[in-house]
């Protein structure tokens, strides 16, 4: 099972703040991406919001990160059955204006864990075919517990930042 909680982008990405923890039910400014035509990336199913403890033993969380609680939200992609080897979940942030700075701080929260999470990367997609140029990945489950990323990115031109995610299991 993989989750990715919410995002927290610093140096005024989009001319402000912009924490999202999901919290209002809403996948804030992101969207499921339903095509990605060119690049021959396919998007074969959708991260969803979800609260308290996964549906499948011995993954998780079975608290959301900003309070703690059952009762957070975060979203979520289920990686077990129906899943099918290959399968690809994106979900992309809208297109965020050129910042007049050359560098901003996408910062988000994530959690892996359980057999054969699979592979979770960050793009970020300027001009040109999806996904785009691959920012950050990590590919290690983790344990039971919330982990924290930061990565860097270019600013001073229009972009998109996604989230792709590739289930391997057995």
């Amino acid at each position: 099972m993989f989750k990715l909680f919410g995002y927290k982008a610093e140096n005024s990405f989009y001319g402000q703040d912009n924490t999202c923890n999901f919290d209002a039910n809403t996948l804030c400014s992101w969207s499921n991406v339903r095509i990605l035509k060119a690049g021959g990336v396919s998007d074969d199913f959708d991260w969803t919001l979800y609260a308290g403890s996964t549906p499948t033993d011995d993954t998780g969380p079975s608290v959301d990160h900003t309070a703690g609680t059952d009762k957070g939200t975060y979203a979520f992609i289920e990686s077990s059955a129906p899943r099918v080897l290959g399968e690809k979940a994106w979900m992309e942030s809208p297109e965020i204006p050129a910042l007049g700075q050359s560098v901003v701080c996408f910062r988000f929260w994530y959690h892996k864990y359980g057999e054969n999470m699979g592979n979770l990367s960050v793009y970020q997609h300027q001009l040109g075919p999806r996904p785009g140029n691959l920012v950050w990945s990590d590919v290690t489950e983790h344990g039971d517990r919330w982990l924290s990323a930061q990565i860097p990115l270019l600013a001073n031109v229009n972009f998109r930042v996604g989230n792709l995610v590739v289930p391997v299991f057995g």
